[in-house]
């Protein structure tokens, strides 16, 4: 899967990023289709699958659920 949206459409959203326990490992306001499978500080995130909201509209409460492999 892949993570893309078109921010002009979405100006006020927000990617955030978590590992099969729960952690937060990544986030992004507003998201620009530019994660790399990396955590906050740039680090390649190991690999296994992570679980995304990525919320495109956070005043009408607009979201997507999702994972990546």
């Amino acid at each position: 899967d892949e993570l893309r949206i078109n921010p002009d459409q979405y100006p006020d959203n927000e990617l955030i990023v978590f590992n099969r326990w729960g952690d937060v490992v990544y986030t992004a306001r507003p998201y620009a289709n530019n994660w790399d499978g990396t955590n906050d500080t740039g680090q390649n995130l190991p690999e296994g699958t992570y679980y995304y909201i990525l919320r495109l509209n956070i005043s009408e409460g607009v979201i997507i659920r999702g994972d990546v492999t």
